[in-house]
């Protein structure tokens, strides 16, 4: 699986902690060349296998259009707060995650850690094994 990122400098302060997330998973973090703003050409412009996309600028474009593009999308993880560059309506109908690190999050690390966190929560499937867990129906593997 590929992750997106928006942003040629995201976790570049934090690659040991990606590293240690990542582990031997076969998970693969590709930045954006540069550090400005993606417009939806750029966006449509990238291969359509991206899984998850971290979004670290709010003037980034993700509407329908993008969202459809990215045939295997999951999760679009905002680097920040808010929601302004995201159509959250129309992920909602694809049944694409989107998140946020919210306000008090804390510094650029936390942040980084904190979307990386909630992508390998997405991947292994732990609120779904939480909620099976709560109802009693835990399976020993």
């Amino acid at each position: 699986m590929e992750i997106f990122v928006t942003s040629s400098d995201f976790g570049v302060n934090s690659q040991p902690a990606i590293d240690a997330l990542l582990g031997s998973r076969d998970i693969q973090l590709v930045r954006h060349a540069t550090r400005g703003p993606m417009s939806e050409s750029d966006l449509l412009a990238l291969p359509a296998h991206y899984a998850a996309l971290i979004n670290y600028s709010s003037h980034d474009v993700f509407n329908a259009r993008v969202m459809d593009h990215f045939s295997g999308l999951k999760i679009i993880a905002r680097h920040g707060v808010g929601y302004d560059s995201i159509d959250v309506q129309a992920a909602a109908d694809r049944g694409i995650y989107v998140t946020n690190t919210r306000e008090g999050a804390g510094e650029e690390k936390a942040v980084s850690d904190l979307t990386m966190a909630m992508l390998l929560a997405l991947t292994r499937d732990l609120i779904g094994l939480s909620a099976k867990t709560k109802l009693g129906a835990w399976e020993r593997p």
